[in-house]
């Protein structure tokens, strides 16, 4: 039969501390005489926009002309 894989991270993936993962999956088969495979898996991470953002003063005042 077929068999699907799953990988499964422990933690958000953060591109700001590492924007590259490369991973090695090895499979074996419980055959009498045992078959393998190995293969790269090479993970690229987006960036996401996870950081609130600072502001110099605690607040602004601006003004906007009615017409415009």
């Amino acid at each position: 039969g077929t068999k699907f894989p799953e990988l499964v991270i422990q933690r958000p993936l953060d591109r700001e501390e590492r924007s590259h993962h490369t991973l090695i999956l090895s499979a074996t088969d419980g055959g009498e005489y045992p078959r393998s495979g190995t293969m790269q898996i090479n993970v690229k991470v987006i960036d996401s926009n996870d950081n609130s953002p600072v502001f110099d003063q605690p607040s602004y005042v601006v003004e906007i002309p009615e017409n415009s």
